[in-house]
């Protein structure tokens, strides 16, 4: 049976798959060869997970190895005269870098955001927006017109709008 350690670092793992996915697809826009760097990435993050500093960014810490393995790719591709050079691929991932950090930090302050939300709130965000159930089928279940709902789903959007941005204004300040 894993150990309590080794079960938070595979729910890191996964929590960061689509973020490395991605991180990587803007290193390397094959999407075969993408999926195959994130397979070694996985299979480093693992053999590495006694490196990993617990407190710190996950995601961050994933990336910096995944960009590893695409320079890595990119030298085994050596011979096709449409790699970067490796400080493009640099500045590149930087960028990347940089751009996923911000995603996840705005990811966890719209789950903060979210959670501050009456339960009603709640409700009709999860079944418009989880459930896929259209304005005018969550007005006929609550007895609303749809008008009201699409009215309070626009409310409750720009609610989440400022919570995040204030979240994120004082993580980035």
């Amino acid at each position: 049976m894993p150990s309590q350690i080794e079960q938070q670092f595979v729910i890191k793992l996964t929590e960061a798959q689509p973020g490395l996915f991605a991180f990587i697809l803007t290193l390397l826009p094959d999407r075969h060869a993408a999926r195959d760097v994130l397979q070694e990435t996985n299979v480093t993050l693992w053999e590495k997970a006694d490196e990993f500093e617990p407190g710190t960014s996950f995601g961050a810490w994933a990336s910096r190895i995944a960009r590893f393995k695409v320079l890595s790719h990119f030298r085994d591709q050596g011979r096709d005269r449409h790699t970067f050079d490796e400080a493009a691929l640099d500045r590149v991932a930087n960028i990347a870098e940089r751009s996923t950090e911000q995603v996840q930090d705005r990811l966890d302050a719209l789950a903060e955001c979210f959670k501050a939300l009456s339960p009603e709130q709640q409700s009709l965000v999860n079944q418009r927006y989880h459930q896929e159930q259209s304005p005018t089928a969550i007005g006929e279940m609550l007895g609303q017109s749809s008008n009201r709902i699409r009215q309070s789903l626009f409310r409750i959007r720009l609610a989440l709008m400022k919570c995040v941005e204030g979240k994120t204004a004082l993580v980035q300040s």
